[in-house]
């Protein structure tokens, strides 16, 4: 999740202009990771610095000594799952270099690029911590959620069940609720075992269900609640919404060894604002990416044979 202070936005409105021509560098960037063309991705992050960096560094000068270049690595490890359409680099760029620091076999040259000499010096850095830097790889969750407003809260109770005996039983945990990754790890089940969810809704608004499975780069997303978009309804303040049904091993690789051989499975509790159009879902599905206002969480699992 990606957070954007107001005040940043008013600090970046004066070069606002040059989003449009950074969402093209990204996209080319992207569309050269994909090809595995990492000569062009290093000409096209070069690019980046010279168009972005010295405008957000004049605009820093007078509040830090730290120049916006670190925030290139960000966009270099969230490469694959940046929505050039709907994210701001600008505000990317600024961020991850709050965010993040130099690798200790490359620091960053000391001083802002608004000088010729530390530009220069930038560039060279840049070069050589890039082309070291492990290739960009997709991640579904981090895509999934980086717009999200925060974490949802550990507010689920979760069981399984084998045969006739309860086997497993999670219970809500809200001291999770500020957790960044937005998940609880429950473990490994059988196929056959059935799991049933129940969680209370937090305010008024529409809450989602969904199921996912793949492994960390990709999954598959399936809305098991509500069923069809026309039943998006509003929920009431505390409404207890339960879910439930068996478990399925999903086969990755048959060859693969047995840690690896079964799918990530995953549900996915989603809550957004009342008001938001029933059509978000439809739309999640279609980006890999909830709207600004949702709150999320993840229940993370395998099932095996």
């Amino acid at each position: 999740m990606v957070t954007v202070p107001p005040t940043l936005r008013i600090l970046l409105a004066p070069i606002a202009h040059k989003e449009e021509s950074a969402k093209d560098l990204i996209a080319r960037a992207q569309t050269a990771s994909d090809d595995g063309q990492r000569g062009s991705m290093l000409r096209t992050f070069a690019e980046l610095h010279a168009l972005l960096v010295p405008s957000v560094d004049a605009l820093i000068e007078r509040q830090s000594t730290v120049s916006s270049a670190l925030g290139l690595l960000g966009l270099w490890d969230d490469l694959l799952d940046i929505d050039v359409e709907r994210e701001n680099i600008l505000e990317l760029l600024t961020v991850y270099a709050a965010q993040l620091e130099a690798p200790a076999s490359w620091p960053l040259p000391d001083g802002l690029s608004t000088q010729a000499d530390i530009f220069a010096a930038q560039r060279t850095w840049l070069t050589d911590v890039l082309t070291h830097r492990a290739h960009p790889k997709r991640q579904w969750w981090r895509r999934l959620t980086r717009r999200a407003r925060g974490p949802l809260g550990d507010r689920a109770r979760l069981t399984v069940e084998r045969s006739a005996l309860r086997i497993f039983e999670h219970l809500p945990s809200l001291d999770e609720a500020s957790s960044q990754t937005a998940t609880t790890r429950l473990g490994s089940f059988q196929a056959g075992d059935r799991m049933t969810l129940t969680v209370q809704v937090p305010l008024p608004g529409q809450l989602a269900i969904v199921h996912a499975s793949g492994d960390e780069s990709t999954a598959s997303l399936d809305v098991v609640l509500p069923e069809t978009v026309s039943e998006a309804d509003v929920r009431r303040h505390h409404e207890v919404v339960e879910v439930h049904g068996e478990l399925s091993a999903h086969t990755l690789s048959a060859s693969a060894p047995l840690d690896e051989r079964f799918a990530e499975q995953a549900l996915i509790v989603i809550w957004v604002p009342e008001l938001m159009p029933p059509s978000w879902i439809v739309d999640m599905q279609l980006r890999y990416g909830v709207p600004p206002e949702a709150r999320v969480w993840r229940y993370l699992y395998r099932v095996h044979t």
